[in-house]
């Protein structure tokens, strides 16, 4: 069983680390199925603001 820190979330994903594998995930809201992986925060953070950024011109 996976253990999970959740970081945050939006409409469609929620942004963890996963403690037993020690790599940051992006799972699907409400499935939790592994979308993406990064090796480190900063990585996820930019994919975060990055989604962001494209939802906000997307809906402008």
């Amino acid at each position: 069983m996976e253990k999970y820190l959740f970081i945050g979330e939006s409409n469609i994903s929620w942004y963890v680390y996963n403690l037993k594998n020690k790599l940051y995930e992006v799972l699907d809201n409400p499935s939790g199925r592994l979308l993406k992986q990064f090796g480190t925060l900063d990585e996820l953070l930019r994919q975060v603001l990055k989604e962001a950024l494209e939802n906000e011109t997307i809906s402008s």
